[in-house]
């Protein structure tokens, strides 16, 4: 696989709000940047098959506080959050170089 050029963001992000949002921000971003549309976890299990994937993320936002599952309500701790971060800095094949913590 080549190295794309435009860069390539995954959002983890459960609240409906935040998409709304992060999805603005990219709109702005994308008129004057390469970027292409992002891909989107919206729990735990979610974020974890993505980072899992034969796939380069050059940006990665983490909501800390997800749920596990789709469907469930957020997790009252972080825990969820701090193990994707721990994921994504030990991803070897496909490092990331911009990770966003945002809670």
């Amino acid at each position: 696989m080549s190295y794309p050029r435009t860069i390539q963001p995954l959002v983890i992000e459960d609240e409906t709000d935040s998409k709304e949002h992060f999805e603005a921000v990219f709109k702005t971003l994308k008129s004057n940047h390469a970027l292409s549309p992002p891909h989107w976890a919206f729990c735990l299990e979610d974020a974890q098959r993505s980072l899992s994937e034969s796939r380069i993320y050059h940006l990665v936002t983490i909501d800390l506080r997800l749920p596990e599952k789709p469907g469930q309500p957020p997790a009252e701790s972080v825990d969820f959050g701090l193990s994707l971060i721990k994921d994504c800095a030990n991803r070897n094949s496909y490092p990331i170089p911009a990770v966003l913590v945002i809670s």
